[in-house]
């Protein structure tokens, strides 16, 4: 009988082992290795369990609710922190240095905390009580991250009065009216003037517009509340812009189409009065007779009101409403 032969061995479909360990394939960038899910749920296990466990050894220990809650609470804070969910800085962005200084003292949350302790909605509201603040958005990202993206409100102009209630004082403001600092002297420099009785509640809108791209917000050096009713702008030049009572946004804008084709700033004109609902006047600073002869005479706007006609008359209001 002939002998059987031995069948050979199957070899395995497996690839051979490499050595290589898993985080060897990661970037050596310095950022710290993600916990896995099934890692993270171990410790928030683990905190549960030790939680427990302080509070029934204070309990034991025939201590008060209070105190037995208070030891309990700090012994599960140092566990969390030892186990890598407390948080080492809050990061902000999308302010200064000096704002974001502000911030992280008004946010009542100190370097170290654990994660649980930082409640996005309290955060949020704390950057929102800041008047350099615009809007926050908060986020907690588990284990030990914070992060804060602020949008802020920039200095738009000094104002002489109480805004938003504030004290009574000289006080840089956001383009919202909303005050943000006392000024220094920089920002007298820096920043044109707003002034006037009654001129905080009103110079939210005023600023709201002429933030925007605004020859005329290049230009102003002064706006003045006159009567509480209605703003003249003073430019760099001395030129006066007179605005009317309402709806002095639109009056704003044609003018500012007007001079986009036409320039009339920059030409010496005394004073620009845009008060008219159809016209807009301007007196020359030095009318010649010709322009004193013609005083009367009123020029009619096309039917285009982006275009208004811009009439000389030596109608001077001196100071007036």
């Amino acid at each position: 009988m002939p002998p059987v032969k031995s069948r050979a061995p199957a070899r395995s479909a497996r690839r051979p082992a490499t050595g290589m360990k898993l985080g060897a394939l990661a970037p050596a960038s310095g950022r710290r290795a993600q916990r896995r899910p099934s890692q993270l749920s171990t410790q928030l296990a683990a905190f549960v369990l030790a939680g427990g466990a302080f509070i029934l050894a204070a309990a034991w220990l025939g201590g008060s609710l209070n105190d037995t809650l208070r030891a309990a609470n700090n012994g599960f804070d140092r566990f969390a922190i030892g186990s890598g969910f407390g948080v080492p800085q809050i990061e902000i962005k999308g302010l200064d240095v000096e704002e974001e200084a502000l911030l992280r003292g008004a946010l009542l949350f100190e370097d170290g905390e654990p994660i649980y302790r930082a409640d996005p909605k309290t955060l949020r509201a704390r950057a929102l009580a800041q008047p350099f603040v615009a809007d926050a958005a908060v986020y907690r990202l588990w284990p030990d991250r914070i992060e804060i993206h602020v949008k802020s409100r920039r200095a738009f102009a000094r104002l002489i009065g109480m805004p938003h209630g504030a004290r009574p004082a000289e006080w840089v403001i956001a383009p919202d009216g909303r005050p943000l600092r006392i000024a220094e002297p920089e920002d007298r420099r820096t920043l044109p003037l707003i002034l006037g009785a009654g001129a905080e509640d009103a110079a939210g809108q005023l600023a709201e517009f002429l933030s925007g791209n605004s020859v005329l917000r290049r230009e102003f050096s002064r706006a003045e509340y006159i009567g509480r009713r209605r703003w003249r702008l003073v430019l760099n030049d001395g030129t006066w812009v007179e605005l009317p009572e309402r709806d002095f946004t639109s009056a704003l804008a044609k003018f500012e189409s007007f001079h986009a084709k036409t320039p009339v700033l920059g030409l010496g004109f005394r004073r620009i009065d845009l008060r008219s609902p159809d016209k807009a006047y301007v007196l020359p600073s030095r009318p010649d007779a010709r322009t004193a002869e013609q005083a009367d005479e009123r020029t009619a706007l096309p039917n285009n009101p982006d275009a208004p006609v811009l009439a000389a008359t030596a109608d001077d209001d001196k100071g007036g409403a």
